[in-house]
C-alpha cells in the first residue's frame, strides 16, 4: 500500500524522488503504482518457480484496515463517524476532497 509507506507523495500520485534518494531506494525496485481495479497478472519468475500455482494469478493493490473499516461501517460521509478500537484506537470519516 503505496501512501501507507512514507515513500509515497499523495498530492502527485507518485513516488517521492527525494524520499527515495534519502533512504536509498531506486525507485525501479519499486512495483509501479496502479488503481485499485488494476490486477497485476503472475509473478517475477523466480517467485514463479517457486509457487507454480501462483504462477499466472493477479494480484490486486492492498487496501488500508482504516479506509476498509469505515466504509464497511457504513460512514461514508460526514454525518457519521466510524470508531476503530484495537491496540490502538481512530475515529474516521469521508470527505468530498
Amino acid at each position: 500500500m503505496a501512501s501507507a509507506t512514507g515513500l509515497f507523495d499523495q498530492r502527485a500520485l507518485s513516488w517521492d524522488a527525494e524520499t527515495l534518494a534519502a533512504a536509498g531506494i531506486d525507485q525501479r525496485r519499486l512495483f509501479p503504482l496502479c488503481d485499485l481495479g488494476d490486477g497485476r497478472r503472475g509473478l517475477r519468475p523466480q517467485w514463479a518457480r517457486r509457487w507454480p500455482a501462483l504462477a499466472r494469478a493477479t494480484w490486486f493493490p492492498a487496501l488500508g484496515d482504516g479506509a476498509t473499516s469505515t466504509i464497511g461501517s457504513d460512514c461514508i460521509d460526514r454525518a457519521r463517524i466510524a470508531l476503530n478500537v484495537g491496540t490502538s484506537a481512530a475515529m474516521r470519516f469521508v470527505v468530498d476532497e
